[in-house]
């Protein structure tokens, strides 16, 4: 009977289970797709009507696949009017295009749908792009939870964790930056190099956070003699970007004007200035620096399946903590380090797993906590999310290591 064989050649199925498993995978798939599209057009569309974050781009792509560029005030105004009904006041925020002009050549298939119908499949598409990129990922964690705690997980991180429901409901980008950057990595294990580049280059709309995270992964990889990746990703986003000059002119002025009156009314969060010391500060930056560029080293010297995960996690963490962001919506990737930490949990003896359990479950409510002190404090959690998400995988981590070391020193001594 013919077989199949994991990423490593190892003998995993029978060809005729493995197909009857994918066909299975296929309609549960579908399944998903008709039901959260129904969701979409026949709950939320009625409520919020044109109210999301992706009518801007719908509109705005229009009129850049007219020939005109989307950063005026009167492309603002229609959007206004679209959405709303009325034009804001100045000190709102206007809802202008604010992501580059290539982001419409990416969005090209829904800028051919209705303004209704395009939101709701919007909608669709990042809800579920959290849930195939969850699937991805324990895939590379070669992860099969049991189907309670699957149920678990898939509850916990898409309905308790606050932010992929905020994502879905507002009609935000990052599901499929998070999907994306799931996709790279798992091509950069299968060595799929180029491929990998083309995926992360996809996932840079926006590009704040992913574009400089992208940078970095494939830099890595770079050190290791493996280019490929990183021109791939250096090349599309040159296409991209060549492409819409040709289709509107020098855009990158206008674009810039649009980021700049942005931060007037959505001022950028820093993490590191939520400290208010010069010394914590320092302190932070220099400790996720030297964190990043020891995980790095390590995946340089041997890039082993969990150095590699390692290389992607500290990463993300990196990101959030070291970029600034506008807004909260950029925390839906740390639900691949939340996966990571949990897959490592599992491993652990007790009482270390119920305690790395208990931290991890921690983070995923704490959303909730940070929104509620909002009214009595300052808006903290682009800090402590990102640090409490990466401390708890990084002792989920340092526990795997000392169970592994004291394995092989059992074994030495046994054998001495």
């Amino acid at each position: 009977m013919a077989t199949t064989g994991n990423i490593d050649g190892t003998v995993i199925a029978p060809a005729g289970l493995y197909q009857r498993r994918w066909f299975k995978h296929t309609l549960l798939h579908f399944g998903l797709v008709i039901l959260v599209l129904a969701l979409s057009v026949n709950i939320f569309m009625p409520i919020r009507g044109s109210a999301s974050d992706f009518y801007p781009h719908w509109y705005g792509g229009r009129v850049f696949w007219s020939g005109e560029t989307p950063y005026t005030p009167t492309v603002t105004r229609a959007i206004q009017k679209g959405m709303f009904g009325h034009l804001l006041p100045p000190s709102a925020d206007q809802h202008n295009v604010a992501y580059p002009a290539y982001a419409s050549i990416l969005l090209l298939p829904l800028l051919l749908l209705p303004a209704h119908l395009a939101i709701s499949v919007w909608m669709t598409i990042q809800l579920l792009a959290l849930i195939w990129a969850g699937w991805l990922w324990l895939r590379i964690l070669n992860w099969r939870p049991p189907p309670r705690l699957l149920i678990v997980l898939l509850i916990s991180l898409l309905f308790i964790f606050r932010y992929p429901m905020d994502l879905f409901i507002l009609g935000q980008f990052t599901g499929t930056i998070v999907l994306f950057l799931t996709v790279g990595v798992w091509l950069l294990l299968r060595k799929q190099d180029g491929w990998a580049g083309v995926a992360l280059a996809a996932s840079t709309v926006p590009p704040t956070i992913s574009a400089p995270l992208a940078v970095v992964l494939l830099g890595g990889y770079a050190l290791r003699g493996r280019w490929r990746g990183l021109i791939a990703f250096s090349v599309t986003m040159s296409a991209l970007t060549i492409i819409s000059f040709v289709q509107i002119g020098w855009w990158i002025p206008d674009y810039l004007r649009i980021i700049g009156a942005y931060s007037i009314y959505a001022p950028p969060v820093w993490a590191p200035h939520l400290l208010h010391f010069a010394v914590l500060q320092a302190l932070l930056i220099a400790g996720v620096l030297l964190s990043l560029f020891w995980v790095l080293a390590r995946f340089r010297r041997s890039p082993t399946l969990d150095r590699q995960v390692d290389f992607t996690v500290m990463t993300i963490i990196s990101a959030l903590l070291m970029f600034p962001q506008t807004g909260n919506y950029y925390f839906v990737l740390l639900i691949l380090p939340l996966l990571s930490t949990i897959r490592y949990a599992t491993r652990l003896p007790p009482p270390f797993r119920q305690a790395i359990w208990l931290a991890t479950a921690l983070a995923v409510l704490s959303p909730w906590f940070y929104m509620l002190a909002r009214k009595l404090l300052p808006d903290i959690s682009p800090l402590m999310l990102p640090l409490h998400v990466g401390i708890t995988w990084a002792a989920a981590r340092y526990g795997m290591r000392l169970m592994r070391h004291s394995r092989l020193a059992f074994i030495n001594k046994a054998t001495a």
